[in-house]
Formats: C-alpha cells, structure tokens, sequence
C-alpha cells in the first residue's frame, strides 16, 4: 500500500509540474501576440502620419499632373480616407 501512495504523489507532482509548464507557455504566447499587436498599431499610426504628409505636400489626390491623367480618360486616385 505504501508503494500507492508514493507512486500516487509522484503522478501528482508530475501533473502539476506540467501544468505550471504549459501554463507558462501560453502566457508567454499570449504575450508576445499582444507584443505583435501593439507593434502593428504603431505602424499603422505611422504609416496613416506619412500619407498625411505625402497628401500635403503633393496636394490632395497625390497626383502631380491631375487634370492631364483625367482628360485621358484613367480613373482618378483612390481616396485615402476610404
């Protein structure tokens, strides 16, 4: 009966062993997603401030000779807000 009982305990730490592991795990999985989404919102805040800039330099379809490209009959620029 004694050799139960220790074989039992033993199940017992293994088990919990392996849970603090797995937990640990997808604690550090789950961190560096948000780590990648954080990343991405920053480039997108980036990304959004350099059209801002380029849409205020060049004016506001992005287009240096407008009037020629839509006289020959191309579409107009996508809008940049849509």
């Amino acid at each position: 009966m004694g050799r139960s009982r220790r074989s039992g305990g033993r199940l017992i730490r293994r088990t919990v062993a392996v849970s603090v592991l797995l937990s640990a795990v997808i604690g550090a999985a789950f961190s560096l997603l948000m780590l990648a989404i954080d990343d991405l919102r920053d480039s997108e805040e980036r990304a959004k401030h350099a059209l801002e800039v380029l849409v205020a330099r060049t004016g506001w379809s992005g287009w240096s000779s407008t009037s020629n490209r839509r006289s020959a009959g191309s579409s107009s620029p996508v809008n940049p807000d849509s």
